[in-house]
């Protein structure tokens, strides 16, 4: 009987030895999967930190640029308020007066009698 009891011991215990074997191994796994998702979700977060930094950056340029647009377009107004003006028939009278010319009343054009022209 203590040889079957010997026996029983000896398989119990390899039976044992397996278990924790198996126990091991399966932590060791669980080790490294949970090594692989940490560096996953790391990874993910530095990416996320990366988008939302340049997402708000272009967010900080598209707001400068729409102000230098409004600004330059308010200067636009302005200058073709000024081209209107300087086009216009009074301010053409007040440099005519201001260079000395003078407004021609009448205009007489040449005519051609003879058909001839001047060559280059």
């Amino acid at each position: 009987m203590s040889n079957v009891f010997s026996q029983l011991k000896a398989k119990f215990a390899a039976n044992t030895d397996i278990r924790k074997h198996k126990i091991l191994m399966s932590k060791e796994k669980n080790y490294k999967i949970n090594l692989i998702l940490a560096v996953c979700v790391m990874a993910t977060g530095v990416f996320y930190l990366a988008e939302v930094n340049g997402l708000s950056t272009k967010g900080y340029k598209i707001r400068e640029l729409e102000r230098s647009i409004s600004s330059l377009q308010a200067e636009n107004k302005k200058l073709s308020v000024a081209v209107v003006e300087a086009r216009s028939l009074a301010t053409l009278n007040e440099k005519m007066e201001k260079f000395g010319l003078i407004q021609a009343n009448e205009v007489d054009y040449l005519k051609d009698t003879h058909g001839a022209m001047a060559l280059r």
